[in-house]
């Protein structure tokens, strides 16, 4: 067998191919705007906000795919070309830019007071 020089990018890299699912992809950034906006209808009067909840809804859903897949999946990729992959390096590389993205606008957001200062 003549070998063309050209090796696959896993072998390449030594490492293994990171394993990609677009189903994955479709319901991971949809759990945590699923979880607030259901505690949000708990603070809201029955049936009086409805379309107020569906606007926070898509808002929050943006900032969730945007953050998921131009933030998240390259940094993935990047990590697990320097590291072995595990379940909890990946959580915990979630949880650092998921509060790299969510932080700075719920302070932007208390800054310009659209959330109310906690009272002591």
């Amino acid at each position: 067998m003549v070998s063309t020089g050209r090796r696959p990018y896993g072998i390449l890299c030594e490492t293994e191919a990171m394993r990609f699912s677009w189903t994955g992809l479709f319901l991971a950034p949809l759990l945590v705007p699923l979880i607030f906006c259901a505690a949000e209808v708990s603070f809201f009067e029955a049936g009086g906000s409805i379309p107020l909840l569906l606007i926070l809804f898509v808002a929050s859903c943006v900032v969730s795919y945007g953050t998921t897949i131009f933030l998240f999946l390259p940094s993935l990729f990047l990590l697990s070309l320097w590291r072995p992959m595990t379940g909890l390096r990946v959580c915990l590389l979630g949880l650092v830019l998921g509060a790299a993205a969510f932080v700075p606008l719920t302070l932007l957001e208390w800054a310009c007071g659209i959330i109310p200062e906690p009272s002591i």
